[in-house]
């Protein structure tokens, strides 16, 4: 279940700065019925050692939002959304959501 969508999002993640024991294949996502989506570790991961990390390129906030050129008039237009910061998020997602070329397509396809 979810297995090519995870083989995706980790080749995403890897080719776009992702790091880490999860890119070694140390780790690995599965989906746990009673959890959701988790990560394990598949060998003995050390004391310290860095199981994911994220770029700043791979967070979906207001800076990647407002990277975004379809959507830069709409977040300009109204205050709201530095009064309720979460909705960049949300309309981000909707967008990327509807468009089959998202750079987060490979994100969004494990929801």
């Amino acid at each position: 279940m979810f297995e090519l969508e995870i083989n995706n999002l980790i080749e995403w993640f890897k080719l776009n700065g992702g790091k880490g024991s999860i890119i070694e294949n140390r780790a690995k996502i599965v989906f746990l019925s009673d959890f959701g989506f988790s990560i394990i570790a598949t060998e003995n991961i050390q004391s310290g050692e860095e199981i994911v990390f994220v770029p700043q390129t791979l967070l979906i906030g207001k800076k990647s939002a407002k990277e975004n050129i379809l959507l830069d008039d709409l977040f300009n237009s109204d205050q709201i959304f530095d009064e309720y910061p979460a909705l960049y998020v949300i309309i981000q997602l909707l967008f990327a959501k509807r468009d089959i070329h998202s750079f987060w397509k490979p994100y969004i396809d494990i929801f």
